[in-house]
């Protein structure tokens, strides 16, 4: 790199290792990420210079202005990282508001520089943070509730992107001029995904007759912990705008008698004149109105009109957000501090440690989730002084809802970062530190309680359903798209790959979790949302026991499933309507997979969510070699529940009946044509009306008539590669049925003929109806659209009577069964041929009679093949 004027720092400058630091220096270890140059950039035709370098040498570049990434993104091995960080000088308009940072400006400056002004941006709560990947991810902070999310604050900026002339080329973007969709995706969309950003500005708030406060409050183990976290969780988004509150829930700790176990801290803006009474009687509505205001701290440093440092350090509020450490500095106080101690604040420098992020499923119950994460602190203890781990809560609501940006998340109340900080990145103890982190976010998960990710406090593993899961590759598209989706939704991903497309489709700017240009998936964008026909949504909101995590719809009627489709506006079509079982009870290892015919199951609602009707695919089996056809139909009689398309969930409850019967076939085995003939067709189950009909139940609950379809894939097991398509679905739902008796005729004859049936079809389809089985579904939707309400009317009749007639399976794209390894289920012809000769044995033969068969030559004649064809196979066998 011959550009004399860009400081380059290579792998063998003496100022190396420092130079390639980043704030999480576990990342570090064993050398990893280790890049081969450093570039640091002053100006902007200093990146394209080094941009253009690694384009023409073919060398990857990583974007750097702080390197707070939590995962590392910022650098990579034998990258070249382009460094911003010296593009830090700002300027204030004061005739527009506004004022300009560079992306590599620290907090501590920026709000150093507003305060000089009485001025404010709603910047995060970290000094040591820059500005230019704090906005492009959105940016929470201690003002977000007054004045949104940073990037709401956003007027226009300055970015770096891919230029098919010149290779690279600097453009200003903003709301109304040519780049106004690359502008809109910058706000939440996170780093590096579009180009370099060098400079944003801002639109700034006056602080003129207002005042900013700072407070805390500590409540320990015998002070109702668990309790006032539930309170918060219910009060603290419906406070006032001017309160930002953060939350802190310590591990329970043995080395001391009483520990703080939540720490309450935040923001509120008042007018200068307000009292300390009324500020705290504000401040005391973030948990309860009538809280004790005597337990709120009001945290104060009273600088000289010209100390600077202070002003700094009070503007950026360093002493509220880092005071949360106080806990274990209690436990050095008492104890001997070890040589290495955990650190005593997360900005000051670069640590060891680790987060992970998520956010609150909507209408979850608040109190089962504050008693879930205690009974996790109080389990998982305090590491002590060794290392700071913790469970923080980010306070949303106000301002944050209304943002006009990329993040998916804002209609929460908050957010969720799970946090472990220590001293020593080479710590014997590090993966005890990792795996507390990892355990309370999987069991939140795994409650219901959590979904989503952050994309400015990344978790690679939020992707992962448990500790033995593979660790995400970034190489692997799917497992790229599954970690975007938690960042943005599909609802967003959709929109923000298009930009992606648009502007940098060669991917310039790549990095371990940056949209990529060339992913493929079904994505439900907002422009296709607009298109959509008149989705209003709401339905789900009726009524607080209709959500999630345990959606109770016994409020709704069960309803007929053709009685109201003039009611119906929209519909989802199952692609792919997918089942599982096991072939052979109680070992997994046999389970098998099989997919029906596509877009015949149906579910169709209203514009508002309510679901009025749902059409199940029917299915047939199939022996030709020894010519038996039989069908199976799961009608679905009735059903009540609802969807919601913007959170892609659902639930309802489905009435459902199992029939089994013959279908005429001309392929028929002598055998079975000759019962066809001669059998009573009122009694025999030779059409749907006398089919044997199997009795279901919901799992484990025998009286438990209707079944519960529930959002997201059955958790009853882990699908096979082939079987997922959440890169492509809209959504998905599951299923269980377990399988009962058949309903007896009470006509011993035709019941133990029933009965042989029965067990040859369990034989035809690998004990898919055995007593107790239990079928498995995960039914994937394509994109909802508008019902045409005759079309759905043809379509249900039909597929209602389609066994009636003689085919075998729905016509569609259908799939054999196979093993989750891929192997075809083979089906055992001996072991029918055996049944059907028992069933000539003990059913037909000893009552002939009754049945009113008067050939019993012909039939002892037909039957016989099937012995001499038993034995025959039998005698091969023997071979």
């Amino acid at each position: 790199m011959k550009n004399t004027l860009i400081t380059v720092i290579d792998k063998k400058a003496p100022g190396y290792q420092d130079a390639r630091k980043i704030s999480n220096l576990l990342l570090l270890n064993n050398n990893k990420l280790s890049p081969d140059k450093i570039a640091y950039c002053e100006t902007s035709d200093d990146v394209i210079y080094v941009l253009n370098y690694c384009q023409q040498n073919k060398k990857s570049f990583r974007i750097r202005s702080g390197g707070h990434h939590h995962e590392g993104a910022c650098t990579g091995d034998n990258v070249i990282v382009v460094d911003i960080s010296r593009m830090d000088k700002m300027v204030i308009n004061k005739a527009t508001s506004t004022i300009i940072i560079p992306s590599g400006a620290k907090l501590e400056n920026v709000y150093a520089k507003l305060n000089e002004q009485e001025l404010l941006i709603p910047g995060g709560g970290c000094d040591s943070v820059t500005i230019g990947g704090l906005a492009q991810g959105g940016g929470w902070g201690p003002y977000s509730r007054l004045y949104g999310m940073t990037c709401d604050s956003l007027v226009s900026a300055q970015i770096i992107i891919a230029d098919d002339e010149s290779g690279f080329k600097k453009v200003e973007i903003n709301a109304t001029n040519d780049y106004k969709d690359l502008f809109n995706a910058l706000k939440g969309s996170g780093g590096g995904n579009f180009g370099v950003v060098t400079s944003f500005t801002f639109k700034t708030q006056s602080l003129i007759g207002l005042k900013k406060e700072s407070f805390d409050i500590k409540i320990s183990n015998g002070r109702e912990p668990e309790k006032r976290l539930e309170q918060w969780f219910k009060n603290a988004s419906k406070a006032i705008n001017p309160i930002t509150s953060f939350v802190r829930v310590y591990p329970d700790t043995d080395e001391l008698k009483d520990p703080i176990r939540l720490y309450i801290s935040g923001i509120i803006v008042v007018k200068k004149n307000d009292t300390d009474q009324a500020i705290k009687k504000q401040i005391a509505t973030i948990i309860d109105k009538d809280f004790p205001t005597k337990d709120i701290n009001l945290i104060r440093n009273t600088p000289s009109s010209n100390d600077k440092n202070n002003k700094k350090k009070l503007s950026s509020l360093e002493n509220s957000f880092s005071s949360h450490l106080a806990i274990y500095d209690a436990i050095k106080v008492q104890k001997d501090t070890p040589a290495i101690a955990a650190p005593t604040s997360t900005c000051d420098a670069p640590h060891p440690h680790k987060i992970s992020s998520f956010f609150p499923k909507k209408g979850i119950d608040y109190a089962s989730l504050a008693t879930a994460i205690f009974e996790y602190m109080n389990k998982n203890k305090s590491f002590g002084s060794k290392a700071n781990t913790y469970l923080s809560l980010h306070g949303m609501g106000g301002k944050i809802k209304d943002g006009d940006n990329f993040f998916y998340y804002k209609d929460r109340d908050f957010m969720f970062q799970i946090q472990a900080w220590w001293s020593n990145p080479t710590d014997p103890d590090n993966d005890k530190y990792l795996t507390w982190v990892e355990n309370l976010r999987l069991d939140l998960s795994k409650k219901g309680f959590t979904e989503g990710c952050f994309v400015n406090f990344p978790d690679y593993n939020c992707i992962r359903k448990s500790p033995k899961s593979e660790k995400y590759n970034a190489e692997n598209d799917g497992e790229r798209i599954e970690l975007l989706i938690q960042f943005y939704g599909k609802r967003y991903l959709g929109d923000l790959l298009q930009v992606k497309q648009k502007y940098d489709r060669n991917n310039s700017f790549l990095h371990e979790m940056s949209l990529k240009s060339g992913l493929k998936g079904n994505f439900f964008s907002s422009e296709l949302k607009l298109q959509n026909n008149g989705w209003i949504g709401g339905f789900e909101e009726s009524n607080p026991e209709f959500k999630y995590p345990k959606p109770n719809l016994t409020s709704l009627p069960i309803l007929d499933n053709m009685a109201n489709i003039d009611k119906l506006q929209r519909q989802m079509k199952a692609e792919w309507p997918e089942f599982s079982w096991i072939t052979i009870l109680g070992v997994q290892k046999s389970r098998c997979f099989q997919m029906f015919a596509t877009n015949i199951s149906r579910i169709g609602y209203t514009a508002e969510g309510r679901v009025y009707s749902i059409i199940c695919p029917q299915q047939g089996a199939y022996l030709k070699s020894v010519g038996i056809n039989l069908n199976v139909e799961v009608t679905v009689t009735g059903q009540r529940g609802w969807v919601n398309e913007d959170s892609r969930e659902m639930a309802a409850d489905l009435g459902v009946v199992g029939k089994i019967w013959f279908s005429p076939d001309n392929n028929a085995n002598p055998f079975i044509k000759f019962l066809l003939n001669e059998l009573d067709k009122t009694k025999f189950p030779f059409s749907k009306a006398t089919a044997i009909q199997v009795n279901t139940s919901r799992v484990g609950d025998a009286k438990g008539i209707y079944f519960p379809l529930l959002r997201g894939e059955t958790d009853r097991f882990k699908s096979p590669d082939f079987a997922k398509h959440e890169n492509v679905a809209f959504t998905v739902a599951n299923l269980d049925v377990q399988i009962n008796d058949i309903t007896l005729t009470k006509d011993p004859i035709v019941d133990k003929f029933n009965t042989i049936i029965l067990g040859i079809f369990n034989i035809l389809s690998a004990n898919m109806l055995k007593k107790t089985n239990v079928l498995s579904w995960n039914i994937w939707f394509n994109k909802p659209s508008v019902v045409d309400q005759e079309e759905w009317r043809k379509h249900a009749e039909y597929w209602r009577h389609s066994l009636d007639v003689n085919h075998c399976s729905p016509d569609g794209d259908g799939t054999d069964a196979k093993y989750f390894d891929g192997k075809p289920l083979q089906i055992s012809k001996l072991e029918i041929l055996i049944e059907l000769y028992k069933l000539y044995k003990e059913v037909i033969k000893p009552n002939y009679v009754a049945l009113g068969i008067k050939n019993v030559s012909k039939l002892n004649e037909i039957a016989e093949p099937l012995n001499q064809e038993i034995k025959a196979i039998k005698a091969i066998q023997k071979q």
